[in-house]
């Protein structure tokens, strides 16, 4: 027997769903985050998208977190990725569309790319302390948000990653992004860095 609902005309379910190919369900239509640069930039929120990715690209050059350089020899690069989400706000609409350049650093190489990893999160458990002594202090809690907190952390080792996505310069194809500074999906960050 089937659930009410499922009873309803207003409803397509089980087979009755793919004898309407008419229905897009694809990520652009139903505003979903896309998972590809090429979704992104087709989508009816590409304006938005390429917007998040320029506002991204321009922090990293500059905070000084990538150099153009030509690869030296014998060094891998590695390849990045754009990430795309969309911020909403308490009462559920959207606050911005947010884009992060991330490095596919699953393909490093233990003690050849890096020999130590180091990911500087805070412990569930010390955010409830720290919240528990301000409560019993009857103090304030703020909460901040900083955009490129990862990337303050400098590396040891010299990082190559391609030129992202829609960002590749004309004419310097060849060259490489050189990381000067952490970004995120790398195995590894200055141990010093403070989240």
């Amino acid at each position: 027997m089937q659930p009410a609902w499922m009873k309803s005309d207003s409803f397509l379910v089980g087979d009755e769903l793919y004898k309407h190919s008419e229905l897009d369900m694809s990520a652009e239509s139903v505003g979903a985050e896309p998972k590809t640069v090429q979704e992104a930039l087709r989508s009816p929120q590409a304006k938005l998208w390429q917007d998040a990715m320029e506002a991204e690209y321009d922090s990293l050059m500059k905070n000084g977190v990538l150099k153009l350089v030509k690869l030296p020899n014998g060094r891998d690069v590695l390849d990045n990725k754009w990430v795309f989400k969309i911020k909403h706000n308490s009462d559920s609409s959207i606050q911005r569309y947010k884009a992060r350049l991330v490095a596919r650093g699953f393909s490093q190489q233990s003690e050849v790319d890096f020999t130590e990893t180091y990911s500087p999160a805070a412990r569930l458990t010390s955010v409830r302390a720290i919240l528990a002594i301000a409560n019993q202090l009857d103090m304030d809690v703020h909460q901040m948000n900083v955009q490129t907190t990862f990337l303050n952390g400098n590396l040891d080792q010299d990082i190559y990653i391609k030129q992202p996505t829609e960002f590749v310069q004309k004419g310097k194809e060849y060259l490489v992004c050189k990381l000067e500074k952490g970004l995120y999906g790398l195995k590894q960050l200055d141990v010093g860095t403070k989240c």
